[in-house]
């Protein structure tokens, strides 16, 4: 909502009645897969996965852009003996990794209004 609010000139709203486009999120997940350990069998890397799930949809309901993921990785290392530094580098890379989804987001509905114009120009 935030990235919509500050990066267009569109309001959000809760209620899709109102709406002239409906974000559909249908699944948001974030995992981490380990990467390597070391001799000790402690583990030394890992890499945080981002998968969204979304359509967009009309106001009406009507599919205007068919059901597609966003998929994002990123790499960290890990130290047993720096925990709290990892999660920290942790949480800016989630944080980071959401801010680029919202960008991509929008940047995929700003190009489909672009192809509606066209068309609209077109006709």
């Amino acid at each position: 909502e935030r990235g919509i609010e500050t990066g267009t000139n569109a309001k959000v709203t809760k209620d899709y009645k109102q709406a002239d486009l409906i974000i559909n999120i249908m699944q948001d997940q974030l995992t981490k897969q380990i990467l390597s350990y070391n001799a000790s069998g402690q583990i030394t890397a890992y890499r945080l996965v981002e998968q969204v799930k979304f359509q967009v949809l009309d106001g009406t309901g009507n599919e205007i852009m068919p059901e597609a993921d966003i998929f994002l990785t990123r790499d960290m290392d890990f130290s047993i003996s720096g925990i709290q530094a990892s999660e920290n580098l942790e949480q800016e890379f989630v944080l980071n990794m959401r801010m680029d989804i919202v960008n991509q987001l929008l940047r995929r509905i700003g190009a489909l209004s672009k192809k509606s114009a066209k068309k609209v120009t077109a006709n």
